[in-house]
């Protein structure tokens, strides 16, 4: 992930609150507006603790003024002030006069002759009631402070002294930062992260920054906010390789491959791994028929055929390597991933009662290898992704589907820890792929096919929550020229037909083999979902217009073609879920569906076609919120539908998208809803997938809007320059 640098310009207040500041002095208006004190410009202070010299042997130590002093520094952060300036006088030409100062420094400060004492720029000042301590043995590491104090209530006025100091040297006009936000490891004055999310953080930033990482505020603050807080420790950790021993090893004297039972635990769990693009679940799908026998194939050759050239492959391939042993070496990631999906499956099960406490995460065996897997994966891939335009003379296409199916896996796995700094690369490579050599569907035989249609699909999903760059995105050459020019060629309504998609008869949805069946095990119909890419087109482009100043002639002509289709769209039209018959005693006509399966697919398109009237009213239409809380209010009495009958057919299994909660979530008025999502995210149906970073974005919505802030959950990602993968 490429770092950012941090912005400094805002005030107090704003940076405290992550948000915007209109930079207005001597207070902002954003602060006024919304009836906060602000808390200005100026620059703060943190003072670090004090140096002294070991009685022991001389050495330079730093003193600990307690845990409250400690946490007090860690919350100021580095900011850019210009260097000081001294006079004439107190500069120096030659290092030997710098020397001589220092020494008579030293001599008066040793000789007690006064308690504050200044030689040039350099100065000395005593903390009073503090002793030079004796170095600790090495086995306790910690240093101890001696306080001269007589009794317990000395000591709380001495420390309540001293608390109010280090206050005052931290400027008593302002407001500082423990009272504006607590401590993220805070459960009841946090809210950097919600406190029922805190798990999932610190699970994200040790998938990260490894499992020997020890959290700390900062790092978990840059985590949730890359724009605010800087990346203080490298994330290039190694994995421990050894740890591959616990799966196989090889023996000494016959050079055969030994398998362990952990090698064979997660080999068969591999096959119940939930998949987050396969939302609908049912037997003999393409990716029982398909993928996995194509696994399957890669795992039996590591075993069976190849192991002794497998067992000497490096993390990164040489730069002659060829063609066979690169495809070794993807197969390689694949297998790694295999295995870290099959084993934080397990994880999930065996620790979802363990409570942590403040910094720590406990983690057991599965989970700790997950992780230590999960590194090795991408640290093979990442090769494949800078090297691709390099390696793509395999007209077999044999080389494209083991590393598309390798950048699949490995957003799955990214998905789980909810790590967000691979998804770009990720999608770009994989788009390049289909660009160059997936673009022609009917040529391409099964595998291909199903391989390339469910990376576009996920595709859509992480493009409709990316914030593009306005100065690097671009626009397809042909949809400016439509957008400046409408003719036929341009009218939706008329003359585009890919849009519309209508087959001369509705596809039945039964389990099979055709490129229907692709988008059924995601339980949406294709033609809904290039409606959607056209939302999430015109939302992107109706941002780059936004920022030249200059809308071409016919784009809002087109955005009202696109809600006509998104607004008339009719699922039976394309799926037959459904016979419409008349009833006399009701007068009215009911809907019949086929089997109960029907029904649930039913709900599960509906809940998602009006959560995408929403996307499209706020995004594209800048519509405000109460214009169509009823589509919100629809989309939540599919989604309910849909669990209630999901729990009845144990056969089939239904998983709805945390995307229709992102999206409807963010602009529900009735605050009662709220407590309805929470309860719709925690439930089993919804529960397989770590979206902590969309709860994240929906509780901070939720709160603004309690003091009249009219946020949305893509104004949130903006802000806070985060990547979302809600696939």
């Amino acid at each position: 992930m490429v770092r950012k640098s941090r912005n400094f310009d805002g005030c107090w207040t704003c940076r405290s609150r992550k948000v915007k500041c209109d930079l207005q002095r001597p207070k902002c208006q954003r602060c006024i507006k919304a009836g906060i004190d602000c808390a200005g410009y100026n620059i703060k202070l943190g003072w670090s603790n004090p140096l002294s010299i070991s009685a022991d042997n001389n050495a330079m130590i730093c003193l600990e003024l307690g845990e409250d002093d400690q946490n007090s520094e860690s919350t100021f952060q580095r900011r850019n002030i210009d260097f000081v300036r001294f006079s004439n006088s107190l500069q120096y030409d030659t290092f030997k006069e710098v020397s001589n100062s220092l020494n008579r420094l030293e001599i008066i400060s040793q000789q007690n002759k006064s308690p504050n004492f200044r030689v040039g720029p350099f100065s000395v000042y005593r903390i009073e009631g503090l002793k030079r301590q004796k170095l600790p043995s090495p086995e306790t590491r910690e240093w101890q402070i001696s306080y001269d104090v007589s009794d317990s209530e000395s000591s709380h006025h001495d420390d309540k002294e001293n608390s109010n100091k280090h206050n005052r040297l931290n400027d008593t006009n302002h407001i500082s930062h423990n009272e504006i936000e607590g401590s993220i490891f805070s459960k009841s004055n946090n809210s950097w992260v919600h406190y029922e999310l805190l798990d999932s953080a610190k699970l994200t930033t040790l998938a990260i920054k490894g499992i020997d990482y020890k959290l700390n505020e900062q790092n978990m603050l840059h985590i949730l906010y890359p724009k605010f807080f800087p990346n203080i420790d490298s994330d290039d950790w190694l994995a421990d390789q050894n740890i591959l021993k616990k799966l196989f090893y090889e023996l000494p004297i016959s050079n055969e491959l030994k398998l362990t039972g952990l090698f064979k635990e997660l080999l068969n769990k591999f096959k119940n791994v939930t998949f987050s693009f396969v939302r609908v679940q049912y037997s003999n799908n393409y990716w029982e028929t398909i993928v996995l026998p194509f696994i399957n194939n890669i795992v039996c050759e590591f075993i069976c055929m190849n192991f002794a050239s497998w067992i000497n492959i490096k993390m990164r391939p040489d730069e002659n390597a060829n063609l066979d042993l690169l495809k070794c070496h993807i197969k390689l990631g694949i297998i790694y991933l295999l295995f870290s999906l099959s084993a934080i499956q397990i994880s999930n099960g065996l620790s979802n009662t363990v409570i942590n406490e403040n910094e720590t995460y406990y983690m057991d065996d599965y989970l700790k290898l997950s992780i230590e897997l999960r590194k090795m994966s991408i640290t093979l891939l990442n090769h494949h992704l800078d090297e691709y335009d390099n390696n793509m003379d395999d007209d077999t296409l044999e080389y494209e589907n083991l590393l598309l199916l390798c950048i699949i896996l490995q957003i799955q796995a990214d998905n789980y820890f909810s790590v967000f700094e691979n998804y770009e690369l990720l999608f770009a490579i994989g788009g390049f792929i289909l660009q160059s050599k997936f673009n022609d569907m009917d040529t391409l035989l099964d595998l291909s096919k199903y391989l390339s249609s469910t990376f576009r699909l996920m595709s859509v999903f992480f493009e409709s929550t990316h914030s593009i760059n306005v100065f690097t995105y671009s626009i397809d050459s042909n949809d400016e020229e439509n957008y400046k020019e409408l003719g036929t060629s341009h009218n939706l309504i008329e003359a585009n037909i890919a849009i519309k998609d209508i087959p001369e008869k509705p596809w039945t949805p039964t389990p099979g083999i055709d490129t229907n069946s692709i988008y059924l095990m995601y339980g949406i119909p294709r033609s809904l979902i290039k409606l959607f890419k056209k939302a999430v087109d015109l939302t992107n482009h109706k941002n780059i217009f936004r920022a030249r100043n200059d809308f071409p002639r016919h784009f809002f002509k087109v955005c009202a073609d696109v809600k006509q289709l998104i607004t008339e769209w009719d699922v039976n039209m394309h799926w037959k879920l459904y016979n419409e018959i008349y009833n006399p005693i009701l007068k009215e006509t009911e809907r019949i569906f086929i089997l109960r399966f029907h029904q649930a697919l039913f709900h599960n398109i509906m809940a998602f076609h009006n959560a995408l009237k929403v996307y499209f009213y706020r995004l594209v239409q800048d519509s405000t919120p109460n214009q169509y809380q009823q589509y919100i209010r629809q989309s939540f009495f599919h989604l309910h539908e849909l669990v209630t009958i999901n729990r009845q057919i144990p056969e089939f299994e239904f998983k709805p998208s945390f995307w229709i909660l992102l999206v409807c979530g963010s602009d529900v008025i009735d605050a009662t809803l709220q407590h309805d999502i929470k309860l719709l995210w925690s439930s089993k149906e919804m529960g397989y997938f770590n979206y902590w970073r969309g709860k994240q974005l929906l509780y901070e919505v939720w709160k603004r809007r309690e003091i009249g802030e009219t946020f949305s959950w893509m104004d949130m990602v903006r802000e806070w320059d985060i990547v979302l993968c809600c696939v």
